[in-house]
């Protein structure tokens, strides 16, 4: 029997009260659209307009103050919990790291860039391509000051697996006319159209084992691009401050469930959630897989993280009434209601707020500068220690933090952790096209989710490297060149 499809609206029994403004303290009335199945329900959680940030909280009569707040549900384990069942981890202890990595990097993706480049103009092998990216591979864990070092007829500069695998000519040609989208494929509304097919291939490799882990953390990543593209950013501050922007939902230990392109403010490409504020928008749509791959009954085991970037009450209420529980930092100007921290407070004292109708608790702490966050599964206690540095003393002292802040340091800084894992196989061989940034990023996002699987089920753990080395290894030593090489020969050829 098919699934039924209806639209619906929140009922007004679950609005909140009205406070003495004209306007209520959270959105008013949400859309919502859903997908009934025997086991989940396919929620697409459309906010309200007007949940750009500034919330009508009022600090009378919906708010309670420090000495009374409410606190999670004993029931609820605040760790990262491993949900693999006993088919997966057999798949897993089974499988070579070359094989993990090809659960993600399959078979179908390797075909439609074959495909792909073959319709535009040049014919090329499955055995070819991944010889190449075997080379590229080779590239992040032996690195050269530049790719024709590679082929170089000097032999202390010279690597023999890869000049021996393939031509630099042959290696250039296919770099020059790769092509990971067909003419059929365009599509002006989408900037990334390019990599669209390519991309939507990769995020379904990605949930290949369903959402696995409990603790889920979203955020952004930026990958180093200097180039010339519309796609391009720049954040002041950040490591690097060019590049593209990529939303990202994975695991605390690193492991990417989904990511997507940020292809800047003027798409619209979401038009039922254009009018949301970003970060909403951002949340919303990492969330989507869970709602459509995770059943209403083990929902209330997972725990979402993001940054003050994404932050707003409205999206904790609307995640709460979906069976999501969310902690996250929010800006002061997010919420309306304020926490009497201030710079000239003592270092560890903080002040609690709660929302007695969605359960949020609003907590703000003097650490370095006041910090505030904001739970809907959590509070104070059982709260834990933290060594800080006091003004004028030489020794570390130690302060008590609540429990919500112990929790978002422990369980937030996933997708920083596989970004750094990225990053720590950079490929030495690069390109001016943005296309070819995305397509390397993905061969190193496998690297690093089979390095994650792998040492979740194997006692020895082993290193991104390691595995990069074995794919490597078995990609190079798949196809062997046994005529001379070609640059070589025309090197040959020159007068002495």
């Amino acid at each position: 029997m098919p699934p039924k499809r209806r639209s619906d609206t929140i009922s007004e029994k679950t609005i909140p009260s009205k406070t003495r403004r004209s306007g209520t303290k959270f959105s008013l009335r949400d859309s919502i659209e859903y997908e009934e199945c025997d086991e989940y329900i396919n929620a697409n959680i459309i906010p309200s307009a007007n949940d750009s940030g500034e919330s009508n909280l009022d600090d009378e009569s919906d708010c309670e103050s420090e000495n009374n707040f409410s606190e999670a549900d004993d029931s609820f384990s605040f760790e990262n919990k491993i949900m693999l069942n006993q088919i997966q981890k057999s798949k897993i202890l089974s499988s070579t790291p070359t094989e993990l990595f090809e659960l993600f990097f399959s078979l179908d993706l390797k075909n439609h860039i074959v495909n792909c480049t073959e319709k535009n103009g040049y014919k090329m092998s499955i055995t070819d391509f991944n010889v190449f990216v075997g080379i590229i591979i080779f590239t992040m864990y032996n690195k050269r000051l530049s790719q024709r070092d590679y082929w170089s007829r000097e032999p202390h500069l010279k690597a023999e697996p890869v000049s021996s695998s393939m031509s630099r000519l042959n290696f250039e040609t296919i770099k020059s006319k790769i092509k990971f989208h067909q003419s059929e494929d365009q599509n002006d509304a989408d900037r990334v159209w390019r990599v669209r097919t390519l991309i939507n291939i990769f995020r379904k490799n990605l949930i290949q084992f369903g959402i696995f882990s409990t603790a889920l953390s979203i955020d952004e990543m930026m990958l180093k691009f200097y180039g010339r593209s519309v796609l391009k950013q720049f954040i002041k501050g950040k490591p690097k401050r060019f590049g593209i922007k990529l939303w990202a939902l994975c695991s605390s230990n690193g492991f990417l469930f989904d990511f997507d392109v940020y292809c800047g403010k003027s798409n619209q490409k979401t038009e039922k959630l254009a009018k949301c504020a970003l970060g909403s928008r951002v949340v919303v749509n990492m969330l989507q897989v869970v709602f459509s791959t995770v059943t209403l009954r083990k929902r209330d085991q997972l725990h979402i993280y993001f940054d003050n970037l994404f932050t707003c009450p409205d999206l904790l209420v609307h995640l709460k009434k979906y069976g999501l529980v969310a902690t996250s930092t929010v800006r002061a100007n997010r919420v309306e209601v304020k926490n009497a921290v201030t710079d000239k407070d003592e270092r560890g004292k903080f002040e609690v707020k709660c929302d007695k109708q969605s359960g949020i608790n609003f907590i703000t702490i003097m650490d370095s500068k006041p910090v505030s966050i904001l739970s809907s599964a959590v509070g104070v206690t059982p709260s834990g220690t933290v060594e800080r540095r006091v003004k004028g003393q030489k020794e570390r002292k130690e302060l008590k933090f609540p429990r919500a802040f112990m929790i978002y340091n422990q369980f937030m800084g996933g997708v920083d952790l596989h970004d750094q894992r990225c990053n720590a196989i950079e490929p030495t061989i690069r390109s001016k096209k943005w296309t070819w940034t995305i397509f390397v990023r993905m061969i190193q996002s496998a690297m690093t989710n089979a390095t994650i699987l792998y040492n979740l089920c194997h006692e020895h753990k082993v290193s991104t490297k390691f595995v990069a080395m074995s794919v490597g290894k078995e990609y190079l030593n798949r196809s062997k060149v046994s005529k001379p090489d070609l640059h070589e020969t025309e090197q040959q050829k020159l007068p002495r």
